[in-house]
């Protein structure tokens, strides 16, 4: 196989390059060609536009819930990372123990076909209330939107004694069930890619208090209850990230 000449003079991607094609069988000639004109292509490119390439992120949350977002002159398509609001954790009762609130939907950069020139609005999921004494079942996250482009359900609230609130949707984590028996066992809540759920944890004390959920859309934990009036964690709230 032919060697291309002055091989020094490459960088190493370059050179990398060389390699790769010559292994096909090409000629040190056409390598050379092709990278000439790899770089050729690249500085016409550069001259023509004379910028490089401009990512725009806006990030909602709880707080920016009700704003507008605008898509500008020319924009007729975005990636949005939307979450659902976490489920809050369930409360147990008389000596019972609360399961974990699931959490809320998720999609990732999801391509979404949108109009120019034109205000949508953004709604952030709210966290899903714990469960407390005569409202044992933890409230549900609220929906998360973007206009009518795009969605994201909230996670469904943990109960007294039993399974964990369900997941708002794909993306998402059911919560951790609640258990009495050989032992009392508090439900976690479901987490995201964004948020972490509640820890499940054994019983620690007569009362105890669920433990509320991080970051964005996971669930809040089970409360145990022992004759007083503890509450289940709550859920996390939603995200809106749009990048265009």
């Amino acid at each position: 196989m032919a060697q291309l000449p002055a091989l020094a003079r490459l960088s190493p991607p370059e050179y990398e390059a060389f390699k790769a094609i010559s292994a096909l069988g090409m000629t040190a000639k056409d390598v050379a060609a092709a990278i000439a004109a790899a770089a050729a292509i690249a500085a016409a490119a550069a001259g023509a536009t004379g910028a490089t390439l401009k990512l725009n992120i806006a990030q909602y949350e709880i707080g920016d819930t009700g704003a507008t977002f605008t898509t500008d002159a020319t924009t007729t398509k975005l990636y949005v990372t939307i979450v659902g609001g976490g489920g809050g954790g369930g409360h147990g009762g008389s000596a019972a123990a609360g399961s974990g609130g699931g959490s809320g939907e998720v999609h990732y950069r999801k391509a979404v076909t949108c109009a120019a020139s034109t205000g949508y609005t953004v709604t952030v999921g709210a966290s899903g209330s714990g469960g407390s004494n005569g409202t044992p079942t933890g409230g549900t996250g609220g929906a998360t939107s973007l206009g009518a482009l795009i969605s994201a359900a909230g996670g469904v609230g943990g109960v007294q004694t039993g399974d964990g609130g369900a997941a708002g949707g794909p993306g998402g984590q059911n919560g951790c069930p609640s258990s009495v028996v050989a032992g009392v066992l508090m439900g976690g809540g479901g987490s995201t890619m964004f948020g972490f759920g509640a820890p499940s944890r054994v019983y620690v004390a007569a009362t105890t208090y669920g433990i509320s959920a991080q970051g964005y859309g996971a669930g809040g934990g089970g409360a145990w209850d022992a004759g007083a009036t503890p509450t289940g964690g709550a859920g996390a709230p939603g995200l809106v990230i749009i990048e265009w």
